[in-house]
């Protein structure tokens, strides 16, 4: 079987009232683009009826492919599941709660090209104010401990070709600083405006104290690991 052009991957948990408004807007954008694709959206363990949904939806996209986790492994297992599975050379990442654009799928891919690595940089931010306020605080840390020069690490919406991820080391919680990890690897990361709206349909599965304490424990986790890299920079002597 050909390999398509680029290969979305979609970790969702208990997104049932999304699967349907989602795949829809995906197929009517991503079609009209004419580049061969492929989607695949994991199933992280849903308990609600979001695999129902995935198969619905399945027999009238067929470009959807359907991953499913026996039971919930986290965000960063599902992307490690939907990567595995992933055909193309280029690989998109992207949330399924509808807060991202699709539109802004082909903005990235445009702009990173088959070679290049993009990140969404999500203009006027449509959170509720306290989830607002825990992003830009754990921006500001995150940028003083590992200073880096992303402006919005945590937007779900990313390019990158596939061989990129020989080059880092994937980890519980590596989605939340894949830029930073690229970009230590040798990557030239873009940073693209996108569009971001509010969350209409579901609820957020993410924020509290427990995931300010566990990404503040990566956060320094991965500051310590890139202080520590080494470089292969041997040659063979003729």
């Amino acid at each position: 079987m050909e390999s398509p052009d680029f290969s979305v991957v979609i970790p969702v948990f208990n997104e049932e009232e999304n699967i349907a408004p989602l795949c829809r807007e995906l197929r009517e954008t991503l079609n009209r683009w004419g580049r061969a694709y492929e989607v695949l959206i994991v199933d992280d363990g849903s308990t609600d009826s979001t695999l129902d949904k995935l198969r619905q939806a399945k027999a009238v996209f067929p470009s959807l492919r359907v991953i499913r986790n026996p039971r919930r492994f986290g965000q960063s297992a599902a992307l490690a599941a939907g990567f595995r599975f992933a055909r193309a050379r280029v690989l998109v990442t992207m949330d399924g709660d509808l807060q991202i654009d699709p539109e802004d799928i082909l903005r990235l891919l445009e702009t990173a090209g088959e070679y290049r690595a993009a990140v969404g940089r999500r203009q006027r931010r449509r959170d509720p104010a306290p989830k607002h306020f825990q992003a830009k605080l754990a921006n500001r840390i995150r940028s003083l401990v590992l200073q880096d020069r992303f402006a919005d690490i945590g937007c779900p919406l990313r390019v990158f070709p596939r061989a990129d991820l020989e080059r880092i080391q994937l980890f519980d919680g590596f989605h939340r600083f894949l830029p930073v990890l690229l970009a230590a690897a040798g990557r030239t990361v873009l940073q693209v405006p996108v569009n971001h709206r509010p969350r209409r349909r579901g609820r957020s599965k993410y924020g509290g104290l427990n995931r300010i304490f566990r990404t503040t424990a990566d956060l320094f986790g991965v500051n310590w690991m890139l202080r520590r890299r080494i470089e292969a920079a041997g040659e063979e002597v003729e």
